[in-house]
């Protein structure tokens, strides 16, 4: 830990040659990796109540939700079980049990996934991984390798977490690209179709299906308009966002611009974080650049209610904080 710590007493990672050995001092975008580092040795110190600390006079009770985020088909990403998967690969908490953090910890994952020998035995391995980091560089290695082949069992899955690591091979995933078009298959949008329209879906899994029928035709984006508009009432800015910009493929139809403009449009006004706010509005602008004129027409006082009742300042819907990077 002294190794890390620079002159003016702020903590980088000794012994990294990239951007992780960077103190708050240095760092630029926020990427003080060196300050979570430190933190990792003032937990024992037990000076924050989370820690173990005795509780404050300026501390407040607040009842936590018995489910934080989504439905009852996510709870399962929380488990540390291995996902079953069949007869050709096996993966047992024994075998969790007996990692270590030389062979199984990222690096090591990262190399055996990389090496250009790595088996179908090895892809199935850690896409049935309990950890997600290495569900998503295992998918990424399918997408590489283009083995297109494991796409659709994983898509008919019954885990969720395997039905969502097939979507990451149409979205993409953290590092990695998705297959291009001509891989994707009628079925693939079948299924991804099927997952939008099953209410009691996990909503990280409905999240990427909506990402991935982003994709498909306007004809097949129509299908399913009624379940994106519900998504739209969702209670999260994740779900809501990917529903916003999937349904401005075929917010200018039409048949469709009548229902879809006004209820994106109002969604949209309401993000208070600034990332879901500037890739909708830049979906909702970029396909009103090609709009007829009487869909513009349509849109015109729309969008004028929606920039007026924009707040002037954006605060966290459930702590209030100000959005520094909003206003």
């Amino acid at each position: 830990m002294e190794l890390s710590r620079r002159f003016d007493g702020s903590i980088g990672i000794a012994g990294m040659d990239d951007r992780y050995d960077r103190s708050v001092s240095e760092a630029s975008g926020n990427r003080a990796w060196g300050t979570y580092f430190a933190l990792t040795y003032t937990y024992p110190r037990k000076h924050l109540q989370m820690c173990g600390a005795p509780r404050s006079k300026w501390a407040k009770s607040y009842q936590l939700p018995a489910r934080p985020w989504g439905n009852a088909a996510d709870d399962i990403f929380q488990s540390p079980e291995p996902i079953l998967g069949g007869d050709l690969v096996k993966l047992t908490m024994k075998d969790l049990l007996n990692e270590t953090v030389e062979e199984d910890s990222s690096v090591g994952v990262i190399q055996k996934l990389v090496d250009p020998k790595a088996s179908k035995e090895t892809l199935l391995k850690y896409i049935l991984h309990p950890e997600y980091g290495f569900r998503s560089m295992a998918m990424d290695q399918v997408v590489k390798r283009g083995r297109v082949e494991l796409v659709v069992p994983l898509l008919k899955s019954v885990d969720p977490r395997l039905r969502h690591a097939g979507l990451l091979t149409l979205t993409g995933m953290f590092k990695g690209g998705s297959f291009s078009e001509d891989k994707v298959t009628p079925e693939m949008y079948d299924l991804v179709g099927a997952m939008v329209d099953n209410p009691e879906e996990s909503w990280w899994v409905a999240m990427h299906a909506i990402q991935a029928l982003k994709r498909a035709k306007p004809e097949r984006i129509g299908k399913h308009r009624d379940r994106l508009l519900q998504f739209l009432d969702y209670d999260s800015v994740w779900v809501q966002t990917a529903a916003v910009i999937t349904l401005t493929k075929i917010a200018t139809a039409p048949e469709h611009y009548k229902i879809v403009l006004p209820a994106i449009l109002d969604t949209a006004a309401s993000f208070t974080v600034d990332s879901a706010s500037s890739s909708s509005t830049r979906a909702i602008a970029d396909v009103m650049k090609s709009a007829k004129p009487d869909v513009k027409a349509f849109a015109e006082p729309l969008l004028k209610t929606t920039y007026a009742g924009m707040p002037g300042v954006l605060k966290d819907p459930y702590t209030g904080a100000v959005n520094g990077a909003g206003g």
